[in-house]
């Protein structure tokens, strides 16, 4: 699916005729926090997968580097668009579609692995805030 970067090496410059790659920022071992009102993740790693071709990248895919990250659970994975501060949620292959859309003029997608359950509100799949206190309410599950 593409190339993880090894430590010390720098973004590859991708020829304007490569419209189609993309590089991953795979956030990983943390959880999205309100922060004032703000919602940001605050994560311990964050990881680098160059040459992905977005033709080729499915939802299972990424599930599959969440596993190759050591994730042992299922974990929520989101993106945010460029210079956006809504984390979207990512659940099937419409949403990795979407995620390669929004970034059309931007070669850098920042994704997001949360093994925490998250209890955020949720509005047409994009985390808007927290909507309960009680941590024995379940979250909200999008529709499909």
């Amino acid at each position: 699916m593409g190339i993880l970067r090894e430590k010390g090496d720098g973004q590859p410059l991708y020829p304007n005729d490569c419209g189609e790659m993309y590089t991953l920022k795979l956030h990983h071992g943390g959880a999205i926090y309100d922060e004032g009102g703000i919602l940001s993740y605050v994560g311990r790693y964050a990881s680098y997968m160059d040459w992905v071709d977005s033709g080729y990248v499915a939802f299972i895919d990424l599930e599959d580097i969440a596993v190759n990250l050591g994730y042992k659970e299922k974990v929520d994975i989101f993106y945010k668009g460029p210079g956006h501060h809504v984390f979207h949620l990512i659940f099937s292959n419409q949403e990795v579609v979407e995620m390669f859309n929004d970034h059309d003029r931007v070669r850098v997608i920042n994704i997001y692995f949360c093994e925490v359950p998250i209890p955020l509100q949720m509005h047409d799949n994009d985390v808007s805030e927290f909507f309960f206190d009680d941590m024995d309410d379940p979250p909200v599950e999008p529709e499909t």
